[in-house]
């Protein structure tokens, strides 16, 4: 007879934990993507105007005129301004696309980045404070942005903008709902 054979029955009493159900990714709502294109399309108009005023410059200045054809600068204007208006149609919807978030009992997770893939992690025990904001085109939208503060250096924010406004502030009460042995 061993030390441990009068545990045996307890072992075989206790029921095995279910692991907690995990918590699907959630991708902001599609008015993010409205608000994403809107601000691309701003974008590209004021970036159009620079290059076009860039354009018009060289081109009216002396020493370039002689030898630069009012043609070629004209193409490359359109090619510029053609250029721009791709990117605001095709970028926003990229964005959208690949940003996704959730929160588990542990952490508050994000997905995001279209180049350059970017995860980040944020336990909740780390989180200090949250707020939750919203500019102007955001009210707009019913969108805002909810940050949470950490305690650490490096990404001592981390915002994840684009969210329905009411889920933004329901996430944020959420996140600060902690146990009541938590101490800080």
């Amino acid at each position: 007879m061993t030390p441990h054979d009068d545990l045996a029955p307890l072992a075989e009493e206790t029921p095995a934990l279910a692991p907690p159900e995990p918590v699907a990714f959630e991708r902001v709502p599609e008015s993010a993507r409205s608000l994403l294109s809107v601000m691309s399309f701003l974008r590209a108009g004021i970036f159009s105007l620079i290059g076009l005023s860039f354009l018009a410059v060289l081109w009216s200045s002396a020493d370039v005129s002689e030898f630069l054809p009012a043609w070629l600068c004209i193409l490359a204007g359109l090619l510029w301004v053609g250029l721009l208006l791709t990117w605001a149609t095709l970028w926003p919807g990229a964005v959208w696309r690949r940003k996704y978030w959730r929160l588990t009992d542990v952490a508050l997770e994000l997905n995001s980045g279209v180049l350059f893939r970017r995860q980040m992690t944020v336990p909740r025990s780390r989180v200090q404070h949250t707020e939750v904001t919203q500019g102007p085109l955001q009210r707009r939208f019913g969108l805002a942005t909810l940050t949470a503060f950490t305690a650490g250096e490096r990404f001592a924010a981390v915002s994840v903008s684009g969210l329905d406004e009411t889920r933004a502030r329901n996430v944020r009460d959420e996140l600060l709902n902690r146990a009541p042995d938590h101490v800080v």
